[in-house]
């Protein structure tokens, strides 16, 4: 009998954030379906403690939603692994859905899907037809940077073999740049020859609006990293692109095109 694979639900909290939750806590777990929460202990320091089958719960005193998502695949060996926040649920059939997707696409080691919000309301704007990224390609890297974190699902050996991780300059809690996490995350795994597909179907429900919608300074300086690192001096060009597009929420925020256009291109 071929042994089943363990899907991983990989949760990052802080100060106890996922009891709030009750929809992803509510998830029904068994010994191939399982959860692990890595709490930071910011400001609350008494360790988090769950009795849930087939749960296991970390406590870590480092900062930084890297580190945390670090700490989960330090966790876990083999199998299947989905990233997700505290304020994150998934669909019903999450399980069947997830094994389904990868038995069907057995050449590709990360899938991504779509985030909704309760409603149904598409989080963002996303293709319509699966999309296959399989070289390093400039408009493959383009693509990447519009993944969020808790819209990926992977192979855990294919992440290991190949000494994956987040880089801890990047995401919330660094004391460098707030976003990009995934970002940089999903550069090196097609660096380093890992295929990934986007599949046009919702995984994971959001209550709202997030991080990675918000423009501030400190999200332009962290964005203009991010691509500079994918796109070396061709970054200038999206920055503009960017500078432009957002013109109008940006300006609300107080953040003139000159002021954005330094922000994003010289990080100050």
């Amino acid at each position: 009998m071929k042994n089943i694979e363990t899907i991983w639900v990989l949760v990052a909290t802080t100060d106890h954030g996922i009891l709030q939750n009750h929809r992803l806590l509510n998830l029904e777990t068994n010994p191939n379906f399982q959860l692990v929460i890595s709490n930071q202990q910011i400001h609350n320091k008494t360790p988090l403690k769950l009795d849930k089958p087939y749960t296991t719960v970390l406590n870590s005193t480092a900062q930084g939603l890297s580190a945390n998502r670090n700490n989960l695949l330090d966790a876990v060996k083999s199998g299947i692994g989905i990233l997700a926040d505290d304020d994150v649920s998934y669909r019903e059939d999450l399980e069947p859905f997830i094994r389904t997707h990868f038995q069907d696409n057995p050449a590709f080691d990360i899938l991504s899907f779509q985030i909704h919000d309760y409603d149904g309301t598409p989080y963002k704007t996303y293709p319509k037809k699966a999309i296959k990224l399989l070289s390093n390609s400039l408009i493959n890297r383009y693509r990447l940077l519009r993944i969020s974190s808790v819209e990926l699902a992977f192979r855990i050996c294919s992440i290991k073999n190949n000494s994956l991780s987040f880089h801890t300059d990047f995401g919330i809690g660094s004391k460098k740049y707030i976003a990009g996490e995934e970002g940089i995350f999903l550069l090196d795994a097609l660096k380093k020859g890992l295929a990934l597909k986007y599949c046009p179907e919702p995984m994971t429900y959001h209550p709202g609006e997030g991080t990675g919608k918000k423009w501030e300074a400190s999200q332009l300086i962290a964005l203009g990293r991010l691509y500079k690192k994918a796109f070396g001096g061709l970054s200038i060009f999206l920055s503009v692109y960017i500078a432009i597009k957002k013109h109008r929420t940006l300006q609300a925020n107080g953040i003139g095109f000159f002021k954005r256009l330094r922000l994003l291109i010289f990080g100050q």
